[in-house]
């Protein structure tokens, strides 16, 4: 019996990994909605039913509240929203959706920033045509984006203004490497630079802070030539390439390290 739960277990894994694109695809659509801010608007605490929140819509849509509901307990169902049913007079119920405690990075906060638009360009149309080189790039060489596009993710930009946002991570070891040697020779005596990324743990069983970080490595092996996140001992290893003398470790929030590389 333990034998054919575990099976079971395992084949329904199996099938949430072969339609893993449909979850960020919702929460993409869910954000174009703004689904998650007409909650939040409703106050702290509060719910909304998928009807409230399709009467919120410019659409005439008779099916949008039906739709509405479908995509939101999806995300119930990953904890992104939280979902209380309400039985009804003909014995249905009716599903009222709540925010859950993801969504203070999922919705707009008193500076009126948050993630969302991170999953709106990460699962954007020209970023996501990088997906689908990954495999000849593994046979072939070279860079998905660059195979997609002709020009390089750096270059990008001048077509399309929209993606001229990019960070440290982006860049190859060769890059980084010249970027610190020329931050070092500018530096007084006891000078430093401060970096603030990832740390990628060297154990893949390392839980969440492993799987955040890897999201962000494949992302880059997708987009940038050379791009990637890096374990401790290879921020080590790039200070002592541009002559550094310590590596610290100051603080980390939300799997975002503060390091200093002192001269």
């Amino acid at each position: 019996m333990a034998d054919h739960s575990e099976e079971e277990e395992a084949f329904l894994f199996g099938m949430e990994l072969v339609s893993s694109s449909v979850l960020p695809m919702i929460l993409k659509s869910t954000i174009e909605l703004d689904l998650l801010e007409l909650i939040k608007k409703a106050g702290p605490g509060a719910s909304a039913s998928p009807s409230e929140l399709a009467a919120q819509l410019p659409t005439e849509n008779p099916d949008a509240a039906t739709m509405i509901d479908r995509m939101l307990r999806l995300l119930a169902a990953y904890s992104v929203v939280r979902c209380s049913l309400t039985p009804l007079p003909d014995g249905g119920v009716e599903r009222r959706y709540s925010l859950a405690p993801v969504c203070k990075f999922l919705t707009r906060n008193e500076d009126g920033v948050s993630v969302a638009p991170v999953a709106l360009m990460l699962q954007d149309k020209v970023l996501m045509e990088s997906w689908y080189h990954l495999k000849d790039t593994v046979l072939e060489g070279g860079i998905p984006f660059n195979r997609a596009y002709g020009m390089s993710a750096f270059e990008y930009p001048a077509v399309d203004p929209r993606f001229n946002k990019w960070i440290c991570h982006d860049w190859s070891d060769a890059h980084c490497q010249k970027l610190l040697k020329n931050c070092y020779d500018a530096l007084p005596d006891n000078g430093k630079v401060i970096i603030a990324d990832s740390i990628l743990p060297e154990d893949p069983n390392s839980g969440p802070a492993f799987r955040r970080a890897a999201h962000g490595d494949v992302i880059m092996l997708a987009f940038n030539p050379g791009g990637k996140e890096r374990s401790e001992k290879e921020f080590q290893a790039l200070a002592q390439y541009a002559g550094f003398r310590e590596v610290t470790k100051v603080c980390s929030a939300f799997n975002i390290w503060i390091i200093e590389f002192l001269k």
